[in-house]
């Protein structure tokens, strides 16, 4: 298969249009989706092909926001949320014992979240809040 060329006037859409069949009946994990974010948006748009979408955030009221937005424009959507926050190995391992107890497969990961820009800061487990 050769890759479709993309530009910087290429959508999420447009790029979830051309793998559809590599995206149709997959279940996705994408990390940080909080509403209006590059994660949400990736979400909503593979939202239309996926078998499930498993959106994460560390903020469950906002990952309630974004499963609403979601599923406002593809009432089909199948959206599980996840309360991870990448901050906290503790938390990190919890979420991953969830998804490994999922009954359906994981077959895709998206790593999204991200935090820049910042002060120089270490989480609790030391290690450099920043990615």
């Amino acid at each position: 298969m050769s890759l479709p060329t993309f530009t910087s006037a290429t959508t999420a859409e447009d790029v979830a249009a051309a793998f559809a069949e590599q995206i149709r009946g997959k279940n996705v994990l994408i990390t940080g989706t909080s509403i209006n974010g590059i994660g949400f948006e990736t979400a909503h748009v593979l939202a239309k092909y996926a078998n499930l979408v498993i959106i994460t955030g560390y903020n469950s009221e906002r990952l309630r926001l974004s499963e609403e937005a979601i599923k406002k424009e593809v009432p089909t959507a199948n959206i599980r949320q996840l309360v991870l926050d990448l901050s906290s190995l503790a938390a990190v391992r919890k979420a991953a014992a969830e998804v490994n107890a999922y009954p359906e497969p994981l077959h895709v990961l998206i790593h999204n979240a991200a935090a820049s820009g910042g002060k120089f800061k270490l989480t609790v487990d030391g290690l450099e809040s920043q990615m």
